[in-house]
């Protein structure tokens, strides 16, 4: 049997800080898409915060994802086409 704590209110905090920092960096298309960086986070979240840590981050992430999309940001603007259809 593992001898594990629950992560304290300001441990999930700082988590989540961290998943939103992450993603907001590597999604950016500015620099290199880097798509993979927000998972480590995200599993450090799941494993010291549980379900709650992993649906919030999963949220944060496809947040951060859909304001990058929306502003032109993301990595979808480097595609060759034009999404808008004109």
């Amino acid at each position: 049997e593992r001898d594990t704590h629950p992560a304290s209110p300001l441990e999930f905090m700082l988590h989540l800080l961290a998943v939103t920092a992450v993603s907001m960096i590597s999604l950016d298309a500015h620099r290199l898409p880097l798509l993979f960086l927000p998972v480590f986070p995200l599993v450090f979240a799941a494993v010291r915060c549980g379900r709650a840590g992993g649906a919030i981050g999963v949220m944060i992430i496809g947040m951060v994802a859909a304001v990058s999309v929306h502003q032109g940001s993301s990595v979808i603007s480097i595609l060759p086409f034009d999404m808008r259809g004109k």
